[in-house]
């Protein structure tokens, strides 16, 4: 696994995904489906992230969406906590500050009968 299928796992999974299927994974960007039932075909949505893996989040960024996640920090797509209220550790403030500032401008395109039509994101 690649280090966007690394963060996508966690960024998709804080976002309700029980499984994602890796569709395309070139230069440029990385395609797939994200399984919100494994029992309900209906529930699934396809992506694309538009980034190349030498621009994919940094460690601390992936610390931080880890963190979100396990901690089930989230309600659908917005932070139940405030930034200052959330403290990964093993993280400066600093640190957590650009990773927050990192991760809310991160929007992953779903797309709807071939066509990019809304996006997966986070926020305060």
């Amino acid at each position: 696994m690649n280090n966007r299928q690394t963060f996508l796992t966690s960024f998709l999974g804080a976002l309700g995904a029980e499984k994602i299927l890796w569709k395309e994974n070139n230069e440029r960007f990385i395609k797939g489906t994200v399984i919100y039932d494994i029992e309900d075909d209906k529930e699934r949505q396809d992506f694309i992230w538009k980034i190349t893996e030498s621009k994919s989040p940094d460690n601390c960024t992936q610390a931080l969406i880890d963190f979100i996640k396990n901690e089930k920090l989230l309600d659908i797509d917005k932070l139940t906590k405030s930034i200052d209220e959330i403290n990964p550790p093993n993280l400066s403030n600093n640190q957590k500050n650009i990773s927050f500032d990192n991760l809310v401008n991160i929007r992953v395109r779903m797309i709807d009968d071939g066509e990019e039509t809304d996006s997966y994101f986070i926020h305060e």
